[in-house]
């Protein structure tokens, strides 16, 4: 008696995608046979349920307006449940598809075409065969068409082109779900080497500062040592993927200074400005580290007078800005980064596109001016040693 017509099949790709596509970050796609297969198959069940009810209310409410034409419109209520049964048939399906996209993907092999072919031909034709026995009591198809071969052939037709639309649908689930699962890795990848080349710059200044001071002050040299320490357990505590709270990036630089402070006594003067509701605010690991031995070893270490260093760190509007001033020998113009900088702006860019960054400027009356750049809703996504 009523249709499900094939002329909807672009609208289930829509809004079958329009679902999926919102929820696939939430969702990853996994496979039956690893551990989260069980949790997998629930959740996309539930995706693909709500996505062809959404469907079986467009096909309801597509005819009831070719019923106008007629002036004899069926009431939504007698119409959906017979739209609602047909469009239950294709979850089992819908989920099937993204299965086997998932297990054997299409353009990676050759031999990967078996199964799609093997599940075309069974999941079809057992639809086929479904509707055919069904049809008695939900009438899907006009009038007109004949119960039996020919009910089944129309029915594998039109199961056919829906299932190939599914097929790439699935596909293109898949393969975005792994474009981003490479990207990830390769940031990560970025970020660790980034940090890498980072880290034994800093390790062989400290250590330097450290073995200057073992003759002449052994006790200091000591408490460098401990200091040290603790910027090497933060060092391997933390994820170079991931964002810590500025609160124990503060707590790093602090340790940091400590052991420069010794080593220049009385003329290392450090003053801080932090405003406490940005000390939770996500930071990547070891970002301020660098630029205060920057500030340290070539602003204020060939300076012969008082050195002066301030940290201020400040909210403004969106975002949050960490300022490092020292009073050193400057430059005369433009401020151009090493490697160590240059690591510290790319890392900022590559966790906070264009919301992160470095910026560096000469300081009126002498030295250098170093802003980080942070969103201010960054959170942090581990919890390092400090």
């Amino acid at each position: 008696m009523f249709c499900f017509l094939p002329a909807l099949p672009l609208s289930i790709f829509r809004n079958l995608f329009l679902v999926v596509d919102l929820t696939v970050d939430s969702f990853p796609v996994s496979g039956l046979g690893t551990r989260r297969g069980h949790r997998w198959l629930v959740r996309w069940t539930v995706i693909a349920l709500l996505a062809w009810q959404v469907e079986a209310v467009l096909g309801t409410l597509q005819f009831q307006l070719a019923a106008t034409r007629s002036g004899d419109v069926p009431p939504f209520g007698a119409v959906y449940p017979f739209e609602a049964i047909a469009s239950l048939l294709w979850v089992p399906v819908s989920v099937a598809c993204l299965w086997l996209a998932e297990r054997w993907p299409l353009g990676l092999r050759a031999a990967h075409a078996g199964p799609h072919l093997a599940g075309f031909v069974i999941l079809v034709a057992a639809r086929a065969v479904i509707v055919t026995i069904l049809y008695r009591w939900y009438g899907w198809y006009p009038p007109g068409v004949p119960i039996g071969i020919e009910l089944l052939a129309s029915s594998l037709l039109n199961n056919a082109l829906i299932y190939l639309l599914l097929t790439g649908l699935a596909h293109a689930i898949v393969y975005s779900s792994l474009a981003r699962e490479r990207e990830r890795q390769a940031s990560e990848a970025r970020l660790a080497v980034l940090s890498a080349q980072i880290q034994p710059h800093f390790l062989f200044n400290s250590l330097n500062t450290i073995a200057a001071a073992v003759p002449d002050h052994p006790d200091q040299a000591e408490t460098m040592i401990v200091d040290l320490a603790t910027l090497l357990r933060y060092s391997l505590d933390r994820d170079p993927a991931g964002l810590v709270a500025l609160r124990e990036e503060l707590q790093i630089a602090r340790a940091y200074l400590q052991i420069e402070q010794r080593r220049f006594a009385d003329r290392l003067v450090v003053a801080t400005d932090i405003d406490p509701g940005v000390l939770q605010v996500g930071i990547p690991p070891f970002v301020l580290q660098p630029l205060l031995e920057n500030a340290v070893r070539h602003g204020l270490a060939p300076a012969s007078g008082p050195c002066q260093l301030r940290i201020s760190a400040q909210p403004v509007g969106k975002s949050v800005e960490i300022r490092i001033e020292d009073n050193g020998i400057g430059a005369d113009a433009e401020v151009v980064p090493g490697v160590g900088l240059s690591n510290v702006g790319d890392r900022l860019r590559q966790h906070f596109g264009v919301r992160g960054g470095l910026t560096l400027t000469p300081r009126p009356g002498g030295g250098v001016i170093a802003v980080v750049r942070l969103p201010a809703d960054a959170v942090p996504t581990v919890t390092a040693a400090s």
